[in-house]
């Protein structure tokens, strides 16, 4: 793992929303790199500056001190983006004044993300797992298996959709966690492209930018997001997404419901 990609998964491995694997991968570099060390340790400081104004109301802004490196220590070399975001970051904790400025800037410099934007999480999850180089900790191709092991896994009542379905070929599957939640993922091969199903709780997840469509007894949700698309339906208690560069029609079969076996 390079400097620039800690920086562009770093608010992501605060906030707990890397699969284990990115995660470690991480980790590491950060232990033998001093300068993304040293990013790592400020934007702590950030955070946790940001967290006394929230709950105890105006105090003093944050030291410059927090923010210069270490003695003997040079300032880190950051791409240009990274720099300017980092830069006015600073600046804007310095000008910290009470608790009204100090909620605006939560809101605008550090953002989190949550389920108001399920379609976003999902999408960038997918990208995420498909650079990581090892997508799945499972792999098989029989889907009876690959459900049996995520069950296992998470502690979730899964019911995959249809993985039967034409052109599906099952890959395997991974345990990872999604804004905060145990979620099962997935992978599997759709006329030759890859493509995700991640099944996580349903409770407080805002499918509310999306599109519903009516398929059948269940609605369905789809939207676009970085050039892929996202397909999303309840059943029970989980919500299922399903995401690949694939038109919404071949995604909705995917996501229909599994045929019944003869005898059932």
């Amino acid at each position: 793992m390079t400097c620039s990609e800690v920086r562009e998964y770093l608010f992501a491995f605060l906030d707990n929303e890397l699969d284990a694997a990115l995660s470690m991968e991480l980790q590491r570099h950060i232990d033998r790199c001093p300068e993304c060390a040293r990013e790592v340790e400020i934007e702590r400081a950030v955070r946790k500056h940001l967290g006394a104004v929230m709950q105890n109301g105006p105090v003093p802004p944050l030291s410059e001190d927090a923010l210069r490196p270490s003695p003997g220590q040079s300032e880190p070399e950051l791409i240009p983006a990274g720099r300017r975001r980092l830069r006015l970051r600073r600046r804007s904790l310095v000008a910290i004044a009470g608790t009204v400025a100090a909620a605006i800037l939560v809101a605008v410099v550090v953002p989190r993300r949550s389920g108001g934007d399920f379609a976003e999480l999902v999408a960038a999850d997918f990208e995420h797992v498909m650079q990581a180089g090892q997508p799945v900790e499972f792999r098989s191709a029989d889907p009876g298996s690959v459900e049996s092991w995520l069950e296992e896994r998470t502690g979730l009542d899964i019911s995959m959709p249809n993985l039967n379905a034409d052109g599906c070929r099952v890959v395997g599957a991974r345990k990872c966690k999604l804004d905060g939640r145990t979620a099962a993922f997935l992978l599997a091969y759709v006329d030759d492209v890859p493509a995700s199903i991640v099944a996580l709780p349903r409770a407080g997840l805002d499918l509310s930018g999306m599109d519903r469509q009516e398929r059948g007894d269940h609605a369905m949700h789809l939207c676009r997001r970085r050039g892929l698309t996202i397909v999303a339906c309840e059943r029970g208690d989980l919500l299922y997404a399903a995401v690949a560069a694939l038109p919404e029609d071949k995604l909705m079969e995917l996501m229909s419901e599994r045929p019944q076996e003869p005898g059932s």
